[in-house]
């Protein structure tokens, strides 16, 4: 297992979310993810309707794999959302 540094130095294979899923969880209220430099802000979008989210928690496994930019296209996304980067390097 490990973290997905780990896991790219060993040359395995990252698993990637695939946000289409997150519609058949509407009631979601929180929500986690390790952040994959292929994720763009747009895949958030499937989150916007989710009136009970307040919180997504992004692990940044990766120096410099989410820019500012993109944080800031999510939470613009989600102005109702507590978006927290988690550090993990």
């Amino acid at each position: 297992m490990g973290g997905i540094l780990e896991r790219q130095e060993r040359g395995e294979s990252i698993p990637q979310l695939d946000f289409s899923l997150l519609k058949s969880f509407p009631d979601l209220e929180k929500f986690s993810l390790s952040w994959n430099s292929v994720y763009q802000s747009k895949d958030f979008e499937v989150l916007v309707d989710f009136d009970k989210l307040k919180v997504i928690h992004i692990h940044q496994e990766i120096p410099d794999s989410l820019s500012d930019e993109t944080v800031e296209e999510i939470r613009t996304l989600l102005p109702n959302v507590s978006v927290k980067i988690i550090e993990k390097f």
